[in-house]
């Protein structure tokens, strides 16, 4: 199995957008949650690879969690209504 490094603009960039779109949604600390989710991605990542399972079905629970705490309930509609009924 061989392993990419991405350098390290490449992990800011990516924190960076998830910054902007965090703010785009209305989160209390967009930075915060960029950085929060980022971090889930990439150790989501390294999981996948070390243990040979996919970690992303988890984070991506893990990552709802943190976006439903950074986004106050009027900075949009209610999410959790809209998966309900989804």
């Amino acid at each position: 199995m061989t392993s990419t490094v991405l350098p390290p603009a490449y992990k800011e960039a990516v924190a960076a957008r998830l910054a902007d779109t965090a703010r785009e949604a209305g989160a209390t600390d967009p930075e915060q949650l960029g950085e929060q989710l980022a971090l889930l991605i990439d150790g989501a990542a390294a999981r996948t690879r070390v243990v040979d399972a996919d970690a992303f079905p988890t984070a991506a629970a893990i990552a709802a969690v943190l976006i439903d705490n950074a986004i106050p309930a009027t900075a949009g509609h209610d999410r959790r209504r809209d998966e309900v009924s989804s």
